[in-house]
């Protein structure tokens, strides 16, 4: 990332917005939150963080790790916000139970949808096994495999995405612990960029699940992540600028 004399962003020209983005903004590497074994503390200190994010001017950008870490992030932001909707991009539904007593990467997305300042829920990407319990409810939208190209999503409400790399099909990300075949391209994946991203009002964004261990020899799946971070960004940057302009 390259500053101009003000210490403001030069930005960069994005072949897939094909313009400029990212120029004259304030980025900044906030560092790596500690990890601790004890995973109560752990989900405590990641909510108080996001809630002092939530609390300032800061358009977050959470890079984690285990899709777990979504839950704290978006109680945090409740503390703040009176609604919110969220767009879950993921292979799974994560609409499992708590297996060890405590919100998990296959739970979470259970135990927020009862939170009442959550107003909508869009699933998208899905495509793992179903369970036939999975619940029901009129605040969910879910959506499977492409299928999100015909939704709309509400550009009022403060968005918050929450995105599972293994969305991506195995070929270009394999490096995920519950890899599904049948996956989006990185056509699909600039598709809901123009589509979702551009058009929300988007409050904060967690990009979840790469695992080097899993990944080839020549890291296809960790170019392909990175690429994807830096088009969200620019999905993101691409509507504030258009709203400054």
């Amino acid at each position: 990332m390259e500053y101009n004399q003000k210490g403001l962003t030069k930005g960069w020209y994005c072949p897939n917005q094909k313009r400029i983005v990212g120029k004259d903004l304030i980025i900044k590497d906030y560092g790596e939150l500690e990890v601790t074994l004890n995973q109560k503390l752990q989900l405590n200190r990641i909510k108080n963080l996001a809630e002092k994010v939530a609390k300032s001017n800061i358009i977050p950008f959470f890079i984690g790790g285990d899709h777990t870490i979504t839950y704290p992030i978006i109680k945090g932001f409740l503390e703040h916000y009176e609604k919110i909707q969220i767009i879950h991009v993921d292979a799974h539904s994560d609409l499992g139970i708590n297996r060890w007593d405590i919100v998990e990467h296959g739970s979470f997305m259970k135990n927020l949808i009862q939170e009442e300042k959550i107003r909508h829920i869009y699933q998208l990407g899905i495509r793992g096994p179903q369970d036939k319990e999975d619940i029901k409810s009129d605040k969910l939208t879910t959506l499977f495999g492409t299928s999100f190209k015909n939704v709309t999503i509400d550009s009022t409400l403060p968005t918050y995405i929450t995105f599972d790399v293994d969305v991506f099909d195995p070929s270009i990300v394999p490096s995920v612990g519950y890899p599904v075949p049948n996956g989006w391209h990185y056509k699909d994946f600039l598709d809901f960029i123009e589509l979702c991203v551009n058009n929300a009002d988007v409050i904060g964004i967690d990009i979840v699940e790469y695992n080097e261990m899993y990944d080839f020899g020549n890291k296809i799946g960790a170019s392909t992540v990175t690429h994807a971070i830096l088009d969200l960004l620019a999905g993101v940057m691409m509507k504030n600028e258009n709203e400054r302009d």
